[in-house]
């Protein structure tokens, strides 16, 4: 299904490692479902550098969360990574 958002672009630094091999010192914020909501959440402003649209095909229909959703703490949510040995 093909989905529709807008994305805040910041310099690399703060919820983003610089200086990573091959890769611009710039990362994406959320996805927004409109440029007004994306742009009414730009933190940090002294990172910020542009709102872009963003299209992509997700296997389900997708929509915004509720106004009123608590985000989940990524140590509930992030998998641990499998070490080498």
């Amino acid at each position: 299904m093909k989905c529709n958002g807008w994305m805040n672009i910041y310099r690399s630094g703060h919820f983003h490692r610089a200086g990573k091999p091959c890769m611009f010192d710039r990362h994406p914020g959320d996805l927004y479902p409109t440029e007004e909501a994306a742009r009414a959440d730009i933190e940090p402003l002294e990172l910020y550098i542009d709102t872009v649209p963003v299209e992509w095909n997700d296997p389900e229909k997708v929509q915004a969360n509720p106004p009123d959703s608590q985000p989940i703490p990524l140590w509930k949510t992030r998998k641990p990574l499998k070490v080498a040995a």
